[in-house]
């Protein structure tokens, strides 16, 4: 069961990231700095994802 939800969190997290793209590529740097920063929990990362942009 917990192997289960597990699964289940990650394919949210996976979505959740998918849109988190598209928000970066139709709005603003900052903004989506912000977004994707509080999906992955990890400011870098977030940084990162704007700059390929």
């Amino acid at each position: 069961m917990s192997q289960m939800s597990r699964l289940a969190k990650l394919l949210y997290v996976r979505i959740d990231f998918h849109f988190a793209n598209l928000y970066i590529a139709t709005q603003s740097a900052n903004i989506a700095r912000i977004s994707v920063t509080v999906i992955n929990g990890d400011f870098r990362r977030g940084y990162d994802a704007v700059q390929c942009y």
